[in-house]
């Protein structure tokens, strides 16, 4: 029954409407992540902006990936005023509004995903899965590099690939099924395309009562 319910809507067969609909949601969240994963990055220094009026501003890439993730969470001796750590307020409202905003993303892009069929059966509940998977990993390790250790930065880097993975296939895959994926008709014995009976009787001329009618 489930999957079934899964074939009948293709999305290559969708009304071009729908289509530019889907398209421009999944090109929001797309680009909405990739800020996601720029605000990581410079809220917790591996990303600095330098600027001098009157002057280019400049970028540069600071310290190790492990040692920023830790100071953002743990707080930084050598440097309090820029990592004071994070306390359990803080904790708790950024746990909370992860789970909601990326539990809500993730669900909305594997609706999306769920009526595609260009990847295998495994490798798609994979990703749908994975994607919830990542999000309980990333969260929980915001605690465990708090109050457990900090080699929970490298749970979180691992989490992050993970959720990345995830989004590329959940929405590269929609986008390609939509817009360069064919539909394939497969030919009758004669070379031309199967017709349904009530499709060969109406093009013949000839009444075509469908079932249950008089």
């Amino acid at each position: 029954m489930e999957e079934n319910i899964l074939e009948k809507v293709k999305l290559e067969t969708l009304p071009k409407t729908a289509k530019m609909f889907l398209t421009m949601f999944l090109i929001v969240i797309a680009c909405g992540y990739l800020m996601a994963i720029l605000n990581i990055n410079t809220s917790m220094g591996l990303l600095r902006e330098t600027y001098v009026p009157g002057e280019k501003v400049q970028f540069e890439f600071g310290g190790s990936a492990y040692e920023n993730i830790v100071s953002h969470y743990r707080g930084s001796v050598n440097d309090a005023a820029a990592y004071p750590g994070m306390d359990l307020a803080t904790m708790t409202s950024t746990s909370h509004t992860h789970f909601i905003a990326m539990g809500m993303m993730m669900f909305c892009l594997g609706l999306v995903f769920l009526f595609t069929n260009t990847l295998p059966e495994w490798l798609k509940k994979f990703v749908l899965v994975d994607s919830f998977v990542a999000v309980i990993i990333a969260v929980s390790a915001f605690w465990f590099i708090k109050y457990v250790s900090g080699a929970g930065a490298y749970l979180m880097m691992f989490s992050g690939m993970l959720l990345g993975f995830c989004v590329m296939f959940e929405t590269a895959v929609p986008l390609y099924e939509m817009w360069l994926s064919k539909v394939c008709t497969p030919p009758s014995p004669d070379g031309e395309p199967e017709k349904g009976a009530y499709e060969a009787k109406t093009e013949a001329g000839e009444p075509a009562v469908k079932e249950g009618g008089k």
